[in-house]
């Protein structure tokens, strides 16, 4: 685990987030996902594409490609762990000396601020993350015409027997419970539900070894979410607007990877447990 540390222990889900944990700060998390992938019921490996002999020097070039950049974002990636490693160190100091409540507040400086620190810190810190939850409760419009007026969000979530429509891009149909992840509750995964998430990245990867589908708010074909789940074979629907917000925790649903639809096919009991994932035709 310490080999392996060295290598990803700076990648982790939301990487480029400055304020984000990876998995060289929290170990524990890398330890469980691997746990959870042993327990999962391996997935059916997705057959071999044929690639047609006049495609294959493109399929090389996009290939190198795609490797390339992958490689180029985990320099990035580290760069931004190095970074953060060091404001934290900063923020542990100054917590200690009193002037932070928690080491995480220098995320919520900017750099002249953190060169020379404002009287008031404290309050300046609360007030911006005050503001980052008021902003994160608005959902923008996909598109508007003229001007628009920010409100909080107010969506009622979905009923038995209701349909949420995205964009297919791995096909296959599996029923499991709705879980909703973000990168701090990434953990909370269990194998055999539907990891259902506004985005995903590289840091998600580990996740997809044991969710028996994903569902995303944001994506297309070629988004990372729709790539992973081709590899792993397993149902992906991406561009679900409002899937975070319409799909109610725990629910049973079963998802169409072909279709596109999300369908409700019961509400979560709140006293009876949550039902694994059971595969119908991958």
């Amino acid at each position: 685990m310490l080999a392996e540390l060295t290598l990803i222990g700076h990648r982790g889900p939301a990487e480029v987030e400055m304020a984000a944990t990876s998995y060289a700060d929290n170990p524990e998390l890398l330890v469980r996902m691997v746990a959870k992938t042993l327990r999962a019921v391996p997935a059916p490996q997705p057959p071999t594409p044929v690639i047609p002999l006049r495609a294959k020097p493109v399929a090389l070039l996009a290939a190198r490609q795609l490797r390339d950049r992958e490689v180029r974002r985990d320099r990035m990636v580290r760069a931004i762990w190095v970074l953060r490693a060091l404001l934290r160190e900063y923020g542990r100091r100054l917590t200690e000396a009193g002037v932070f409540d928690t080491p995480d507040d220098v995320f919520y400086l900017l750099v002249d601020e953190i060169d020379a620190l404002p009287a008031d810190v404290s309050g300046l810190v609360a007030r911006r993350r005050a503001e980052q939850r008021r902003l994160a409760g608005i959902v923008p419009p996909t598109v508007f015409s003229g001007s628009w007026e920010p409100s909080p969000s107010s969506a009622a979530a979905l009923a038995a027997g209701d349909t949420l429509r995205g964009v297919g891009v791995c096909g296959g149909r599996v029923r499991g419970r709705v879980r909703i992840v973000r990168p701090e509750t990434i953990d909370d995964l269990q194998p055999g539900e539907i990891l259902v998430a506004e985005v995903t990245d590289v840091g998600y990867t580990a996740a997809f070894c044991y969710a028996a589908a994903v569902v995303t708010e944001l994506g297309g074909p070629m988004s990372h979410a729709a790539v992973v789940a081709r590899e792993f074979g397993f149902p992906c629907v991406v561009d679900a607007q409002g899937a975070t917000r319409f799909l109610p925790p725990g629910a049973l649903v079963e998802v169409d990877g072909a279709t596109g639809e999300i369908h409700v096919v019961e509400l979560a009991s709140e006293d009876g447990p949550a039902l694994p994932g059971s595969d119908l035709s991958r």
